[in-house]
């Protein structure tokens, strides 16, 4: 099989996790995440990675914006039929050049 320019370098997908674990392992300060995905942009022909905070907070939110460089935080209040009333929060930025969202979702109680 031959590779093209579309297909997924796993060699670099693995070095972009690398690169984003071990910022957040030099930033104690920072909170916990849940969950962190790495994926290929077929489009954009791009590795990107996208971290969840369960039960994350504004504030937690402020400290990652505050820690990545070319950011931009977008709030969304939505309603769902199984969360229902919330506010999505997502902050998208650049860690060492890799496109990175955090994002969390915040209840009634939290907001």
């Amino acid at each position: 099989m031959t590779r093209t320019e579309y297909d997924a370098d796993m060699t670099r997908g693995a070095t972009v996790l690398r690169c984003v674990a071990d910022f957040i392992g030099c930033r104690p300060a920072l909170p916990p995440v849940t969950s962190v995905d790495v994926g290929w942009s077929q489009v954009d022909l791009v590795w990107s990675v996208k971290i969840h905070m369960y039960a994350g907070t504004s504030q937690d939110m402020e400290r990652w914006a505050l820690a990545m460089d070319d950011v931009v935080t977008t709030r969304v209040e939505a309603t769902s039929e199984y969360i229902g009333e919330h506010t999505r929060i997502e902050v998208a930025g650049t860690i060492h050049g890799h496109s990175v969202t955090v994002w969390t979702t915040l209840d009634g109680s939290t907001r």
